[in-house]
Formats: structure tokens, sequence, C-alpha cells
């Protein structure tokens, strides 16, 4: 918001999910004050290509262990402004990205003054995704039908993977939770 307010222009900002804290929603809603914010709360998957932006900002100061909102950003098709954070490059389309230091109020103000350098940002492309339940669904329908793993086709032996891996990021997500 402090880099909205420094650069000016017709910027809008929307706030996507719940505060964890009534009194920290208060402060930031107060903060807003004077610039165009909407803060949507809590919202699901259906709710997401509903979303009009040009831009997905990704303002964190924390190291966090896994950008899932890069990820969401990405399947919609919206290029990003990010802290330059190991989480966010790891999950990035490198030509869909552009990264500023993190807590760098005045490089993400420069950022988006430079709107000739963020029209150069490309759409990401976006993943066939599949849901979870999907893809565990289908993995657990070949179990029940008693084949093994190996006689899976090429496709679902991908299915199985991919699930593999969504458990796997779930269990790490969980365990960042609760250490």
């Amino acid at each position: 918001m402090d880099a909205m307010r420094a650069a000016g222009g017709d910027w809008k900002l929307q706030i996507l999910g719940a505060a964890h804290d009534p009194e920290y929603e208060a402060e930031i809603r107060n903060f807003s004050t004077g610039i165009d914010v909407t803060f949507s709360g809590a919202f699901d998957d259906s709710d997401l290509p509903k979303i009009e932006a040009d831009y997905a900002v990704l303002p964190s100061i924390c190291e966090e262990s896994y950008g899932l909102v890069m990820d969401e950003a990405q399947a919609l098709g919206l290029p990003v402004i990010a802290s330059d954070l190991p989480a966010y490059r790891e999950h990035c389309q490198e030509s869909s990205c552009a990264f500023f230091e993190a807590g760098d109020t005045a490089e993400l103000t420069m950022m988006l003054l430079d709107r000739d350098g963020l029209a150069k940002l490309d759409r990401p492309s976006a993943p066939d995704l599949r849901s979870a339940e999907a893809a565990a669904d289908q993995v657990l329908g070949h179990y029940a039908a008693g084949t093994s793993p190996s006689e899976w086709s090429p496709d679902d032996a991908l299915e199985r993977d991919r699930a593999r891996m969504l458990f796997r990021r779930a269990e790490r997500r969980l365990h960042a939770v609760l250490d």
C-alpha cells in the first residue's frame, strides 16, 4: 500500500483471503484509507477465475517454504511482481515474474512506476490443472481394481506421481504450520 501511494496513478488493489486476526484486519483497513483497495475476504478455488487483475503482487517478507500463491497466480495467467524469496524463485515462470528486495517499498514503487517494464512481462502459460481429489480418486480406483502401478498406462502413472507429489507438498506445508 505504501508503494501504491508513492507511485500514485490509477492502481487498484484487491486483497484475497481473510485476515488471521481481527485487530490486524482493522489495522490494514485503516492503513488503506485513501487508496483504492478491495478486501475480498475468504475465497475458494472457484472464485479465482473471476478475479480481474493485471498482475499478482506478492510482497511477502517471510522466508516461505512454498509459494502456493505464486502457483495460483500463474495458473490464472497473471504476471507476478514478488519479493525476491527462494520459494518464489523456485516456482516462477521466469519471463512472467519481476522481483524486488523483500521489504523494499522504494524498489517496488520504482517497479510500479516502470509501466513499460511491467508490460514486458509475459502472461504465464496456465498448466492443465486437475484437482488433487480427481488425481487421487483415479489412483485409488486403480488400487481398488487390483492393478499394480506397473500395469497402469503412462498417463495414469503420471497421475500417480502427481498425487504423490501433491500429498508430499501438503505434508510439508502442514509440518511447517506445526513447527
